[in-house]
């Protein structure tokens, strides 16, 4: 049975002082020994469109889920909770231990003042099996020949704002004869326990991968094996708190490629979307997208930055997106519309990351 630890009040403002919005407000909660289960609700009114997704923190740090919903206007209550052997959408499971958590709530899209409050719930039950939550390995290939392999690279399920649970987008993309999917779910890898607990033996190949969505621009990770704070826009005071002091769009890069991962720059043009991350290293980006149908007449433009990139001596990859959030729409979002294809050693995440180019005959 549940048990209320506590209820927490407080003011999301949408502008403070000198018109600066006031994005974040951090708090702490203690929680107490042989907890099973920690369960958070957020509650709020808007008139407006609001998204804020809130971020739990174990006592050294570790994230732990991320809760995101999608737009929302009117009354809304948010849940997000983690166990020792599952967890809701954006969280992962695993051991739960006592000590100061830290809860991050996010005014990621904020037009006016609004109250919140946040409680936290917990429940007791020591006989359960503590289950740590294992690293990615490499799966064998699901095919071992050379040649090329179409898939798509940008998607979400319900695990973040997607319509539909990670089973219907792989079935879909399935039924696409799709090789592989990267599921890009905003802000978490709470799909990856999804994920990995299905038959791994059949296509698609499903890369493990994640969407940072800050402020000024949204990247995909790709090919990682361990969650990668998207929080690249805090204020100074709580970047300290959560020990991401120095952190942002560069030093996210930096730790995609120690993963051995790809770092994509996502519809740089898309108008509140588009990348304005003036001070990062174009060399630090693998991939960006060159064509995007959800984002209509816009998406015309991303070739023309992509050859300045290129002029620029970028080499960076250009990479096509349906941004999936619904596969089975009929309109830009369906999936299989856009396909990228990659020449691989094999079917596999490393394999296919890589695409090494095939060889050709050379003639004097």
């Amino acid at each position: 049975m549940k048990k209320h630890i506590t209820t927490k009040n407080f003011l999301i403002m949408s502008k403070g002082e000198n018109t600066v919005r006031k994005q974040s407000v951090f708090l702490t909660v203690e929680i107490p020994e042989d907890v099973s289960l920690i369960s958070i609700e957020l509650d709020f009114s808007s008139n407006c469109e609001t998204q804020i997704p809130v971020a739990v923190f174990e006592p050294d740090n570790t994230l732990r889920g991320i809760g995101i919903h999608e737009f929302s206007t009117g009354s809304t209550t948010q849940e997000l909770w983690m166990a020792l052997n599952s967890a809701g959408k954006g969280a992962v499971s695993g051991p739960l231990p006592s000590g100061t958590w830290k809860l991050l709530v996010y005014g990621r899209h904020l037009f006016e003042d609004l109250s919140c409050s946040v409680s936290v719930y917990v429940e007791k039950n020591v006989s359960q099996v503590v289950k740590t939550h294992p690293k990615i390995e490499p799966d064998l290939p699901l095919n071992g020949d050379k040649g090329w392999y179409c898939g798509e690279l940008h998607m979400h399920s319900s695990e973040s704002t997607g319509r539909t649970d990670v089973e219907t987008l792989i079935r879909v993309a399935s039924r696409e004869n799709l090789d592989f999917i990267a599921v890009t779910d905003h802000f978490s890898i709470g799909h990856w326990e999804k994920i990995d607990r299905l038959p791994r033996d059949r296509r698609p190949l499903i890369i493990h991968s994640c969407e940072l969505s800050g402020e000024r621009g949204h990247a995909n990770l790709h090919g990682i094996s361990e969650w990668i704070s998207p929080f690249v826009d805090l204020d100074k005071e709580t970047s300290v708190a959560l020990g991401l002091e120095n952190y942002d769009m560069n030093a996210a890069a930096d730790l995609v490629h120690e993963q051995g991962g790809l770092f994509c720059v996502n519809h740089p043009l898309s108008g509140k979307a588009a990348w304005r991350y003036d001070n990062f290293s174009w060399e630090k980006a693998d991939l960006i997208e060159v064509i995007g149908l959800p984002d209509g007449p816009n998406s015309f433009l991303y070739p023309v930055l992509w050859d300045r990139l290129l002029c620029d001596g970028r080499r960076i990859t250009g990479v096509g997106s349906s941004d999936s959030h619904d596969p089975l729409s009929d309109g830009p979002w369906k999936l299989g519309m856009i396909r990228n294809w990659v020449w691989a050693e094999n079917l596999s995440e490393q394999a296919v990351l890589a695409c090494t180019p095939p060889e050709h005959d050379s003639k004097e």
